[in-house]
């Protein structure tokens, strides 16, 4: 009572007041309050996000083995299998409140769907649509995560960065711009994969900063149940990538299969590293970035030509990602979730009610 009474709070505080009085208050930081950590965390994420296509790449074409879905499980795999070895070594240490927690493992479910929706759904599309009709879908991306976190009150309304982020996309949308091969069925498959990315991320954002998880925690617990969906949906769509000929080419090529389980454990974990220290919104808009990384790469090392109208396109993503980080750096941090957001208004709101 003695320290109640020296922070305001009068003597006979209901209860219920004092708990929402006395809960610790939550702060958004700015791009600026933690740039260091934020920008080495997109900057390995694109990185390693760049390293990890022109690998698969590399095992899809010149090893003989055409399963991007076996591919996506073999990251969760090594996620998973690094994870555990951490944890279970002591090297990691992961709260036990988590472990038991029902919401966690609501999201966690839920996020293995989107996975597998997203993965799955991107695929199928590929057999309607051309190659640039495709990637002019997925530029959409990030306007589908930005309506999100929008409407779950994940993050505050600026003009300015709705404005940045949509040149992104339409720079994105340009540089893909091609033959397009237009089909109602692979429209509407390629829409459903964009959504569940796109909540993928949403969702991300909520199981590390609404429920507190660490980086650690969060790959340790996310990972099994990602790798067991994706597993099925090789199972049910990719049976050839379990068949005795394929896995006698990932027998042949143990270093290679063993560096993409590796570089997909560090790929996630910089992806929860980018959300924990940023936002959704953030992680999406890198992949343009990392589009650009790929083809500047691609035409340095490898002579690939670059047309006009692509490179206006990349010119045009640029000028965006600069116009959203001046906004990021200068604007407001984004909220976490929407109960934490009510939470903070009913503490503004709520006035000590004395019991007489």
């Amino acid at each position: 009572d003695r320290q109640r009474s020296g922070k305001g709070i009068p003597k006979g505080t209901h209860p219920s007041v004092l708990n929402r009085l006395e809960r610790p208050a939550t702060h958004s930081f700015t791009p600026l309050q933690m740039r260091p950590a934020a920008i080495l965390a997109c900057t390995l994420q694109m990185a390693t996000g760049a390293s990890f296509i022109f690998l698969n790449e590399r095992i899809m074409n010149a090893v003989g083995y055409p399963f991007p879905m076996m591919l996506s499980f073999i990251g969760f795999a090594g996620s998973t299998i690094i994870a555990t070895c951490l944890t279970w070594s002591g090297q990691v240490q992961v709260r036990q409140a988590t472990l038991v927690a029902s919401d966690v493992w609501i999201r966690i479910v839920l996020l293995s769907v989107f996975v597998t929706s997203s993965v799955v759904s991107g695929m199928a599309a590929y057999l309607y649509l051309s190659i640039s009709f495709i990637q002019m879908l997925k530029a959409t991306t990030p306007v589908m995560t930005m309506g999100f976190l929008l409407a779950f009150n994940m993050l505050t309304f600026k003009c300015a960065q709705v404005g940045s982020t949509l040149t992104i996309v339409i720079g994105a949308i340009i540089s893909s711009r091609g033959e397009i091969g237009l089909s109602t069925i692979g429209v509407m498959i390629m829409l459903v994969s964009c959504l569940s990315e796109a909540l993928r991320c949403v969702l991300t954002q909520a199981l590390l900063k609404g429920t507190k998880l660490s980086i650690m925690e969060g790959l340790y617990l996310m990972s099994p149940p990602c790798a067991a969906a994706t597993l099925i949906s090789v199972g049910v769509f990719e049976t050839e990538a379990l068949s005795s000929d394929s896995m006698s080419v990932i027998a042949s090529n143990p270093v290679v299969f063993t560096v993409a389980g590796s570089l997909g454990f560090v790929q996630h974990l910089c992806t929860l590293w980018v959300v924990q220290s940023t936002n959704a919104l953030t992680l999406k808009i890198l992949g343009p970035l990392r589009s650009i990384m790929v083809v500047g790469v691609s035409v340095l090392c490898y002579g690939e030509s670059l047309s006009s109208l692509k490179g206006w396109g990349y010119a045009i993503s640029l000028c965006g990602l600069f116009w959203y980080n001046i906004v990021s750096l200068y604007g407001e941090g984004e909220k976490n979730t929407m109960a934490e957001v009510v939470k903070e208004e009913e503490i503004q709101m709520v006035k000590p009610t004395v019991i007489k």
